[in-house]
């Protein structure tokens, strides 16, 4: 597998991971009776920008290099 096949799977494990920590903390801080933290980080937006990358590199090494 190459190397930008193998980085769709894990960026999108990461990108879920991700999101569910930081629902994890938005829901802790409502529970806790504090206003929820600000989402400076979009992650679904910044994980769905590394797959397309990824698949756009996959598209072109399997295309030109013949990997």
């Amino acid at each position: 597998m190459c190397l930008f096949c193998a980085a769709v799977p894990m960026a999108v494990s990461l990108g879920a991971a991700a999101s569910v920590q930081q629902k994890q903390r938005i829901k802790d801080a409502s529970a806790r009776g504090e206003a929820p933290p600000k989402v400076r980080v979009p992650v679904g937006k910044i994980t769905t920008v590394v797959i397309v990358g990824a698949l756009a590199g996959s598209v072109v090494a399997h295309t030109t290099m013949g990997v």
